[in-house]
């Protein structure tokens, strides 16, 4: 696994210079103990097999597979240094079936807001 490491003065990410309208996107901000505070996806979803993300935690409740060093290490030493942004491939496994994905994890628009987004490949 691939780490990529965005300086903290540059505010675009790689997301911008691709066609967002032809990724499979899904954006999570979470709080500093990573309970989902929004979660907007862009995948097609039956309404009944979507259950509400909201204050539920990212890492136990709604995606266990990524309750690990590489994933929620990354972001537990982003929120310990008020400095997160990194994107990297990691292999979600919480939707039934794995799913190679493309994830990025970033300082939020508020103070102790912290994203998440994920594009599927």
């Amino acid at each position: 696994m691939e780490m990529l490491s965005i300086g903290s003065s540059e505010p675009q990410t790689w997301f911008c210079h691709l066609e967002l309208s032809a990724l499979h996107l899904t954006s999570v901000l979470l709080d500093a103990e990573g309970r989902i505070l929004e979660y907007q996806t862009s995948l097609p979803t039956p309404a009944e097999k979507m259950p509400t993300q909201i204050g539920r935690h990212f890492f136990t409740e709604v995606a266990p597979s990524t309750n690990h060093a590489e994933f929620r290490g990354r972001f537990e030493e982003g929120v310990r240094l008020q400095r997160l942004n990194v994107i990297f491939e990691s292999i979600f496994k919480d939707q039934g079936y794995p799913a190679k994905t493309v994830v990025q994890m970033r300082k939020g628009p508020e103070s102790d807001t912290y994203q998440l987004l994920f594009s599927y490949l």
